[in-house]
């Protein structure tokens, strides 16, 4: 008789999503690459590295692991792109940059370097808009808001490149850091609002802008995946067109992926994914943009919060949002409005933080009852008054909605969107009722009881 002999097969786990926004530590496969494209640069400790011995943004295992994957795990190709990094390091002076930025605050503002609040001015970018729950940053560009030819005309497109410079080396060290913290390559989630932008704005046809482009992302191209999402928002009809006809034929696979397209109902098709201070940065966005007059300038208190009592004229097609950031200690909403001519809308929503369910312990999470631990990281979206009409025959309207307990965002959106040749106005007030305002009440009805 035959003898049967048991054999093992070893199957190797699969090789994980890497463009997915889990964003895997590296695998035992890529750890081996790390160390070959140490090897072909001369070692750690060699000529080339040497110097940067105690510059972990450059010689960490997450710098590498950008290489890698940004190259498609093609280890000579990533070897070559990073020697033109260094290359690029000692053109731009990019190591005496690190020096002034390297103590930057981890979540800076364009007011952290040198210039920047004056050129927020003409090219208006939160860099730290939020991020998400695996920890991506969000960062919010309104290129719509944005004006080259201003910037042009004051401090110049070679200040101006200065200045992203040493964003850039602030942004590098920043990642490589959350990237340790959260054991995972960190990356970018950009939000691009295209909101004012058509194929016959002066920005398209800029020539020093499409100048200044070249060179960036000839810059960028050295520093490869940073970058997880591309979120383009109020793209217009031609712009889903062109990249509907030439965008998924011309672009790599890896960057459709990563590309999504947007209209002005985006923030709905957000919910989910965007966290509550990234929503209150577009939503503030859009207001600065609606209080600009018609020469372009912004009023004085565009980026004051808009008064929880007023009386107002919304002009043909336009609304008006009232932001309440929702606290622990709120218990209720109240509120009164009359329309004092004609008609307008009226609506409410409650945006408060999603909770994901995931095996693992990450920032931000909390216990459930199973010993699950659910993680903070997108919005998620409860009606609080359902858009209504409100004539100026319905007199004073009154509501209120219970907090107790909850946080997050509520906007309430005035609006005469429906009306396209008159102005209406309305009177409103709203009322935010805290924990504290009704203990002082109770007590003061037990101090006042008599015996």
């Amino acid at each position: 008789m035959a003898s049967l002999t048991n054999s093992t097969t070893t199957i190797s786990p699969p090789e994980p999503d890497y463009l997915s926004l889990e964003s895997p530590p590296p695998t035992p496969t890529e750890t081996m690459q790390i160390t070959e494209m140490q090897h072909l640069l001369g070692g750690l400790q060699g000529e080339l590295l040497l110097p940067y011995q105690n510059y972990d943004e450059i010689i960490s295992k997450w710098s590498f692991l950008r290489y890698l994957r940004g190259l498609n795990h093609d280890v000579k190709d990533a070897v070559k792109v990073f020697q033109e990094h260094l290359q690029v390091r000692e053109k731009y002076k990019l190591n005496e940059i690190r020096a002034k930025v390297l103590n930057t605050r981890q979540n800076y503002d364009a007011s952290d370097f040198q210039n920047g609040t004056a050129f927020m001015k003409s090219m208006p970018l939160t860099y730290n808009a939020g991020s998400d729950k695996h920890g991506h940053i969000y960062c919010y560009v309104p290129i719509g808001e944005q004006d080259t030819w201003e910037l042009e005309k004051g401090l110049g497109f070679e200040k101006y490149k200065e200045f992203c410079l040493h964003e850039w080396v602030a942004r590098d060290i920043q990642m490589n850091k959350l990237s340790h913290q959260h054991n995972r390559l960190i990356k970018l989630i950009l939000i691009i609002d295209l909101g004012g932008l058509s194929l016959t704005s002066s920005q398209v046809r800029h020539g020093a802008k499409k100048q200044f482009d070249k060179e960036w992302q000839a810059l960028l191209e050295t520093k490869p995946e940073n970058t997880a999402r591309w979120y383009f928002i109020n793209v217009p009809w031609f712009g889903v067109k062109m990249y509907n006809t030439f965008g998924k034929v011309t672009f790599p696979a890896n960057t459709l992926r990563k590309t999504s397209l947007y209209g002005t109902d985006y923030r709905q098709q957000l919910l989910g994914q965007i966290d509550l201070s990234t929503l209150q940065t577009l939503i503030i966005s859009k207001r600065r943009k609606s209080l600009k007059g018609k020469s372009g300038a912004e009023e004085d208190n565009a980026n004051e919060e808009v008064p929880l009592i007023d009386e107002t004229v919304l002009k043909a097609g336009s609304a008006k949002e009232i932001l309440i950031e929702v606290t622990k200690d709120m218990v209720l909403i109240k509120w009164k409005l009359t329309a004092t001519v004609r008609d307008i809308t009226f609506s409410g929503v409650f945006y408060r933080t999603s909770m994901y369910t995931e095996g693992t312990e990450e920032a931000g999470e909390r216990k459930n009852g199973d010993g699950s631990t659910s993680t903070s990281g997108g919005t998620q979206e409860d009606v609080v008054v359902k858009e209504c009409l409100i004539s100026y025959k319905d007199g004073e309207i009154v509501g209120e909605y219970d907090v107790a307990k909850e946080t997050g965002l509520i906007v309430f959106e005035l609006s005469n969107k429906h009306s396209w040749m008159r102005q209406n106005g309305v009177k409103y007030e709203i009322e935010i009722v805290m924990n504290k305002d009704v203990e002082d009440e109770h007590k003061g009805g037990e101090d006042g009881l008599t015996l």
